[in-house]
């Protein structure tokens, strides 16, 4: 490949042109040897030129080809004398032919084999012979035609200018393939000089011979192709003894011997023409080339398969010698035939020592009769194999456990023996045997499964934990111990184990049961452990009955849960007290306070009441004075806002009483109608429930309504209208008070029962505080409502009948 690294780096156009000149200089000196107008030439090199450049640097190539067959074809046209027309278009036809013939051959060639597979077998050769010739009959095919039927030659007909074109054309492609592919495989090899001078006798036998039958004179218009017979011994020697460069130096010695020749009107084949007798001369070439191609194919063939043979023997012999395993061969009646070195490091014998003997000498006496009837099995058994596992004894006395295989070859016409091959397993059988006494001791439930769901091994804990012997168990899959809800999806869950084998808990996040001979789940833990074994992938699954646990977190569960019950009502009791002692106190300096601004405001008050009452009768015209009106009303607001300081700071537990509501209602309506109605406020009364009885503190219910009512018509800057209603709210009776005042800012609704929150210019903000406080003392509700510029509604919900204190903490 070496060569064709300077041209495969040219371009196209560049290893185009070169090739089409080289293929042109090529093919006019094989035309001089056509017959005359034909251009049908029974030598044909350049075929075997195209089809390599093509094979070798691709499709690619093809114009050179093109180029260097129209050059060559119409260079030789205009020589006999043909026209420009005819010459260039039959030139121009040919030319496409030869491209055709080159590119088919190689693209059949690689369709059939592979690159470095040309000279590697005898199908390969005739996958080869057989592209060139489907491929030649392009060439021929076109050529033929154009130049037949354009200027047809009488003396020749068309079967014998198409034959000649087709032979010169395969044979070109046979020779000088087979000989460049030779040297560049470099298959020559001359490992002595004593090959050497062999190969220098037979190039030299070639020589003589062909010189003798190709350059010797027979009597004219005879036929002595018997002679030719002479060649084929010689070829055949160099190709036994040399191969593919032997047949090819056969191939090209006969090739320019017999071209010469021809030419020089020698040989056997000597006719009135030259271009007739080298057709036959071709035909000679065609079969010697077929014949030693394939004999080399056939003995290159030979060579690999024992190279091969050669290579799989080295190879079976030094795998048997270093194998860790000792590989035996017995006979009939059991004695070793043949034994391999490892024995040495297994048993410490020789190899040599165990020959001849019997191989039931080595075995342990408890374990004689056992293996016994084993072998016999075995030997009546063509073909079987059997495993085993026995205590053989080392040259040192100590005994040893061997895990081994017997395979019957007794009827295997090479072999005629029964070949075993064993390991020590004893480190893995101690391990196996402390690892089982682990398991079958446990406290934990241990079960074994192996990769198809069997349960292969159980300790005692699990025949306690489920109710079935050891010998019950063992015949069961793992999914008998799940419960019916379980069981479909656990061979997925088993599945996905053995395609993950990791040490891992099982059902996270899920409670997981096991189920009892007896019908009965038993909460469990389990943990899952894959363990390497002979059969493959097996899981450890260690269970653990969780019944007494799961009592245990019942129990402290619901001990959690009551004392968390209690713990909240506790500190739900507190939270009350400290708030009901915050009240209090507070209610407590409130009250301090309202009593240090009664005492101080009281007398002020009176002396100026009386003051204003004597000006009035001292002197009757003062009676309607406005302004003596004016003072006695802001007295009466100023006491009015000392009674609900001390009305708030001595709010004291209602004193039950079986009263009318109704009647109270009407007083403290009749009240608020005399105090607004001057104002243009009206108050009307609906009633569409009459409670009768109740049970309530008649003047903390006449304070609760008067405040709620005094605040609706302040509500209005003008006139308005106030409703109040009487209705039935379930087991409540609800009260409600709607005006269409200016209402109550959305900011301000949460606090409108705060101390001393007010938005009007007059009062102290503690009528809605005192009614929120009469209401929860009477275990009632209070709901407000409210838009602004639309109104307020302030509903009240009273129980008809006080509840007891257990009722009242339910509530």
């Amino acid at each position: 490949m070496a060569l064709f690294k300077k041209p495969q780096q040219l371009s196209t156009t560049k290893l185009s042109i070169l090739i089409g000149v080289f293929y042109a200089l090529v093919a006019i000196g094989s035309l001089q040897l056509s017959f005359k107008g034909t251009n049908a030439s029974p030598v044909w090199p350049p075929s075997g030129i195209a089809f390599l450049v093509v094979w070798y640097l691709g499709y690619r190539v093809w114009p050179g080809i093109w180029l260097g067959a129209f050059i060559a074809n119409l260079v030789v046209f205009f020589q006999i004398g043909w026209k420009f027309i005819p010459a260039a278009p039959d030139s121009l036809l040919i030319a496409i032919g030869n491209t055709l013939e080159s590119v088919l051959a190689v693209f059949l060639l690689r369709a059939f084999i592979e690159p470095t597979d040309v000279l590697s077998s005898i199908g390969e050769i005739f996958k080869f012979i057989f592209a060139a010739m489907v491929a030649c009959t392009a060439s021929a095919t076109i050529g033929t035609c154009a130049v037949y039927f354009t200027q047809p030659t009488p003396s020749i007909s068309f079967d014998m200018v198409w034959f000649t074109w087709w032979l010169g054309d395969v044979i070109g492609i046979l020779v000088i393939a087979s000989i460049f592919l030779t040297f560049h495989k470099k298959l020559w090899q001359i490992n002595s000089w004593q090959n050497a001078i062999e190969a220098l006798l037979v190039i030299f036998a070639l020589i003589a011979v062909n010189t003798g039958v190709f350059m010797g004179r027979f009597p004219e218009y005879g036929f002595y192709s018997h002679v030719t017979y002479l060649i084929l011994p010689f070829a055949i020697w160099a190709t036994f003894r040399f191969g593919f460069p032997g047949a090819t130096a056969s191939i090209l010695t006969t090739c320019v011997v017999a071209l010469a020749g021809s030419l020089l009107h020698r040989g056997p084949f000597v006719g009135q023409r030259v271009p007739e007798d080298l057709v036959i001369v071709e035909c000679f070439i065609g079969v010697i080339s077929i014949t030693v191609l394939t004999l080399a194919a056939a003995l290159f063939d030979r060579q690999r398969a024992e190279e091969e043979i050669k290579y799989n023997e080295a190879r079976f012999r030094s795998l048997v010698e270093n194998s860790f395993e000792v590989i035996a061969m017995v006979d009939i009646e059991g004695k070793v035939i043949y034994t391999s070195p490892s024995t040495k490091n297994i048993l410490g014998h020789e190899a040599s020592i165990l020959v001849g003997h019997s191989m039931f000498e080595f075995i342990h006496p408890q374990d004689t009769s056992m293996m016994m009837e084993i072998f016999q099995k075995l030997k009546n058994t063509p073909g079987a194999i059997i495993h085993a596992s026995t205590r053989m004894q080392r040259k040192d006395g100590a005994w040893r456990w061997m895990e081994g295989s017997g395979y019957n070859l007794l009827n295997d016409p090479v072999i005629r023996a029964i070949v075993i091959n064993y390991r020590d397993i004893t480190e893995r059988k101690m391990s196996q045997e402390r690892f089982e006494r682990v398991v079958e001791f446990s406290p934990i439930a241990n079960v074994m499964v192996n990769a198809q769901g069997n349960i292969v091994l159980v300790n005692k804990t699990t025949e306690m934990l489920f109710g079935y012997s050891r010998e019950e168990l063992l015949k069961m899959k793992i999914e008998n111990l799940v419960p019916d809800r379980f069981r479909g999806n656990h061979p997925e869950y088993r599945n996905d184990l053995h395609e993950d084998p990791k040490a891992r808990p099982m059902g996270s996040e899920r409670e997981l049961y096991a189920l009892r001979k007896d019908g009965r789940q038993v909460p469990v833990e389990i943990g899952l452990t894959p363990i390497e074994t002979e059969e493959g992938i097996s899981v450890l699954a260690s269970i653990m009955d969780i019944t007494q646990r799961k009592r245990a977190e019942e129990i402290l569960k619901r001990d959690k849960e009551s004392l968390e019950n209690l713990v909240d009502e506790r500190s739900k009791e507190l939270i009350k007290t400290q708030k009901e002692l915050k009240h209090f106190s507070r209610l407590a300096d409130i009250g301090t306070l309202a009593a240090t601004v009664a005492h101080e405001l009281r007398n002020p008050l009176g002396v100026i009441h009386l003051a204003a009452y004597n000006l009035k009768r001292e002197k009757a015209e003062l009676n309607n004075n406005r302004h003596l009106t004016n003072i006695e009303k802001k007295v009466w607001e100023g006491n009015q806002i000392i009674d609900n300081l001390l009305t708030y700071a001595r709010i004291k537990i209602p004193h039950y009483d079986n009263i009318h509501l109704l009647p109270i209602l009407d007083e403290c309506v009749a009240t608020a109608q005399g105090r607004f109605s001057e104002k243009g406020i009206s108050v009307e009364k609906i009633y569409d429930y009459d409670p009768k009885i109740i049970e309530a503190d008649p003047n903390q219910i006449r304070e609760i309504f008067q405040n709620i009512l005094n605040n609706a018509c302040q509500s209005f800057e003008g006139g308005g209208k106030v409703e109040l209603h009487v209705e039935q709210a379930g087991d409540m009776i609800k009260v409600s008070v709607k005006d269409t005042g200016g209402g109550i800012a959305p900011d301000d609704l949460e606090r409108v029962f705060e101390p001393f929150f007010t938005r009007k210019s007059k009062g102290t903000g503690l009528g809605l505080t005192i009614v929120n406080e009469l209401v929860n003392m009477h275990q009632g509700k209070i709901e407000l409502q409210s838009e602004l510029g639309k109104g307020t509604t302030v509903a009240i919900l009273l129980p008809p009948h006080r509840k007891d204190d257990d009722e009242n903490t339910a509530h």
